[in-house]
């Protein structure tokens, strides 16, 4: 597995990982007690949340709120690569105290609604700003990681 990029301070994490030969034993079910943004960019797999199952393309999107259990079931066959963001939902509180931002992830059921195709969005801009959030240019708070 290489880790592309990695940061995380106590409110924001993000990283970048590719795996030429993924193993099974990586993709356990868990929780985290943040919001997490999912962008799927190769790979083949099945994403499951709390019970409901979203079968991923390069492209997707997948959101998660605080406890919503998850796992990839992987196929093992193909490359995987991912970029992950995580944040609490207090890292918006000062700018968005009503939690317009965040009514998509929190105010849904459990398990549902959680995919978006990368044809849900008008034009493919969301993949140049998810790619460049790992960018090393211009941002002096990153870790470069090489393996």
């Amino acid at each position: 597995m290489k880790h592309f990029f990695e940061y995380a301070d106590q409110n924001f994490g993000i990283n970048h990982v590719y795996d030429k030969n993924p193993s099974t034993e990586n993709f356990q079910m868990h929780t985290h007690d943040t919001t997490e943004i999912f962008y799927f960019i190769k790979g083949k797999g099945i994403y499951h949340i709390e019970g409901s199952e979203y079968i991923l393309e390069a492209g997707d999107i997948i959101i998660m709120r605080p406890s919503e259990s998850h796992y990839i079931e992987i196929d093992t066959k193909h490359p995987y690569e991912r970029i992950v963001i995580n944040f609490s939902t207090d890292f918006f509180e000062k700018i968005d105290s009503d939690n317009l931002l965040l009514k998509a992830v929190l105010e849904r059921k459990s398990g549902k609604l959680n995919q978006y195709k990368s044809y849900d969005f008008r034009n493919d801009s969301y993949k140049q700003y998810l790619t460049n959030m790992t960018s090393s240019e211009g941002n002096p708070r990153i870790n470069i990681i090489t393996n």
